[in-house]
């Protein structure tokens, strides 16, 4: 809500200074402050650690995630705390329980198929498993077939 307000104020500044020192090229300079604050907007999110999934939890307000009930979400959270996992490493964690595959979450983390696998070998090192089966057993839930 503070970042709203200063963006209003720190706009409507930009506006009045554009009127007064120069007219003729008010609307250019006006163009290139939107465009600045779109930038700034994207950085800021980006370092918040905003990814495609988090987004879309919080603008269609619904669970973005796949089919992870509350439980299961409870203890990835837990578990990627106590080991340490940062937010792409426990998106990936959070799609490797759904049952997708390395592609998959490549695709779903929009990122390329190397990457995909370098984070998942991370989340495997720093949880201490060598698989599927040992990250679900780990982790005690039951490995489900990926629906859809």
């Amino acid at each position: 809500m503070v970042a709203f307000a200063a963006g209003c104020l720190v706009g409507r500044l930009g506006m009045a200074l554009c009127f007064a020192l120069v007219e003729q090229f008010a609307s250019n300079i006006m163009v290139l402050l939107s465009i600045l604050a779109a930038n700034a907007a994207m950085i800021i999110l980006v370092r918040r650690g905003v990814t495609p999934i988090r987004s879309a939890e919080l603008f269609e307000g619904e669970q973005a995630t796949g089919d992870l009930d509350a439980a299961r979400r409870a203890k990835v959270d837990r578990v990627a705390a106590a080991c340490g996992l940062g937010e792409r490493e426990k998106e990936v964690l959070t799609l490797l329980l759904e049952g997708c595959s390395a592609s998959e979450v490549a695709s779903a983390m929009v990122v390329a198929n190397g990457t995909a696998k370098s984070h998942i070998r991370h989340v495997y090192k720093k949880l201490g498993v060598h698989s599927r089966d040992e990250l679900f057993e780990k982790l005690g839930i039951e490995r489900e077939e990926k629906k859809g």
